[in-house]
């Protein structure tokens, strides 16, 4: 049901769970050691899919990428984030910029896209 109380509204929800499953959920805990966040812009040629960018950026970057996020949007453009973390060791710059340097090759090789400096 609906209601209106000056301003705001109320709603009652009426949901039946009885016969719904809940997937399992995997926890995974926190790491020890600091991850790195490296910033990448890339331009995409043609019109392409956000789940398929970060598709290919999660494959080529296993098992260190941790996250992907966009933080700018231009024309064509992307800002993206990669936040890069080992589980066993703390990572070095070094190592973190490979992992970058193969994941923009592979949206070059995928997509055509150009890397932004």
């Amino acid at each position: 049901s609906l209601d209106r109380i000056g301003q705001w509204y109320v709603a009652t929800l009426e949901i039946d769970l009885t016969n719904k499953t809940i997937p399992d959920i995997q926890f995974v805990p926190l790491s020890e050691f600091p991850g790195i966040e490296l910033d990448i812009s890339v331009e995409f040629p043609e019109a392409t899919a956000w789940s398929e960018i970060e598709k290919i950026i999660k494959e080529v970057g296993k098992p260190l990428v941790r996250g992907v996020d966009v933080f700018d949007v231009y024309n064509n453009s992307l800002g993206i984030r990669l936040t890069l973390q080992s589980g066993e060791r703390t990572l070095a710059m070094d190592e973190a910029e490979k992992v970058r340097d193969t994941i923009v090759q592979a949206l070059k090789k995928n997509f055509n896209a150009i890397h932004r400096f």
